[in-house]
């Protein structure tokens, strides 16, 4: 009688265990799923809206076609990863070195004249890229997977290579540009250069220095980024190509500039989120230069930043320059010159 009732109760326990197991397990679904639609709905209705035109931008953009009668025409790189990846070939001399030269966000490598123009004039050979996703390198506002842009720059350097042995590399970048020259300093890929210089570049949403919405020029869909960096930490990319930030570029630029960026060219095109352990990981000479009129980013606090964040990067500002004047302003452009020169030969 006593091992019956002991098996009744045994019995008993087991079907309690598994009714809690089951309604657990329900639970648990229905979070999946209560998860699952706010993330689509997330991902759905939150298209970032295009910020107005900010008119300092604009009026260094427009002043722009007066210096472009000398512009190279464009160049196609056959890459083993993708489409071609165009440039524009500024020659310089033998033994001066080679500088890939990155424009910012929206932008191609015609807004990068005048620097590249300067750089060449002092001897350096220039390739300026039109990175993936913008000017000739189509479609725009879009790669075909996370770290292409990677690919694509080392693709990049080891063609420079192979067209001028023996010659020392740089990466130069403006703005987000400049950001993905700091991306490159802490990659794997860093070894294929000499040093790095970043012009007025956007480090990261809380770096600081970094003004709201950079000073106007972005508007992010932060829900949109959140809800697709969730799907891509369960390895679900497939939403990765949808818009998650929109540029003050105005209507008459469409088809020529980018207005908007996907969730994967926003990730490659940026310095990484996690900053710090980034900063940590550049060894190579690298080089901050911005101006101490920057409309975008405060500059003002760069230097202390950077001496906290990066001590081995020094920071130099440029007296009366903007943003776009970092690499428009002939000013700005030989300060670039003579540090590119001093990496590249020291």
């Amino acid at each position: 009688m006593s091992h019956q009732c002991g098996r009744l109760v045994l019995s008993l326990g087991r079907t309690t265990f598994s009714n809690t197991a089951m309604k657990m397990a329900i639970l648990l679904v229905a979070l999946l799923v209560v998860l699952a639609a706010g993330v689509v709905a997330a991902v759905r209705i939150t298209e970032p809206r295009r910020p107005p035109p900010i008119a300092s931008i604009e009026r260094t953009e427009s002043g722009l076609a007066r210096t472009l009668s000398d512009l190279p025409p464009i160049s196609k790189l056959a890459v083993a990863h993708g489409a071609p990846l165009a440039y524009r070939l500024y020659p310089g001399q033998a033994g001066h070195g080679v500088v890939l030269l990155v424009h910012g966000s929206s932008g191609h490598s015609v807004v990068m004249h005048p620097l590249a123009s300067a750089l060449s004039r002092a001897g350096l050979t220039v390739y300026a890229v039109d990175l993936r996703g913008h000017g000739e390198t189509a479609p725009l506002g879009d790669i075909d997977y996370a770290g292409q842009l990677d690919d694509d720059i080392a693709e990049l350097a080891d063609f420079a290579a192979s067209q001028h042995p023996g010659e020392r590399r740089l990466v130069v970048g403006h703005s987000l540009g400049g950001g993905f020259a700091l991306r490159t300093a802490a990659s794997v890929g860093a070894s294929r250069f000499a040093g790095f210089i970043a012009l007025s570049p956007y480090v990261a949403a809380d770096f600081p220095g970094n003004r709201a919405l950079s000073g106007g020029w972005a508007n992010v869909s932060i829900a949109r980024i959140i809800a697709l960096t969730v799907l891509d930490r369960f390895g679900i990319t497939a939403f990765d190509w949808l818009p998650v930030i929109a540029y003050a570029v105005p209507e008459t630029a469409h088809g020529v500039r980018t207005a908007t960026y996907s969730h994967r060219l926003l990730e490659n095109a940026s310095f990484p989120r996690t900053w710090t352990e980034a900063f940590a990981r550049i060894e190579r000479p690298t080089r901050v230069i911005i101006g101490d009129d920057d409309e975008l980013f405060d500059a003002a606090t760069y230097p202390t930043a950077f001496r906290q964040y990066a001590p081995a990067i020094p920071v130099s500002l440029v007296p009366g320059v903007s943003h776009m004047g970092m690499i428009l302003d002939p000013r700005a452009n030989e300060v670039t010159v003579a540090t590119a020169l001093q990496l590249l030969h020291d």
